[in-house]
């Protein structure tokens, strides 16, 4: 397994980890929820 570099964060945006597996696909697994997400998003609105 490949472990890529994180690309850059928004102020507050949890941490993702980003990779790819055998078959060359790639993951990316977020730390926080996804309406902590979407709320940040918008805030910045």
């Amino acid at each position: 397994m490949q472990i890529k570099p994180p690309r850059p964060r928004v102020e507050g945006e949890p941490e993702s980890l980003y990779f790819y597996d055998f078959d060359n696909h790639l993951f990316e697994l977020h730390t926080g929820t996804l309406n902590q997400r979407l709320k940040l998003y918008a805030d910045m609105r």
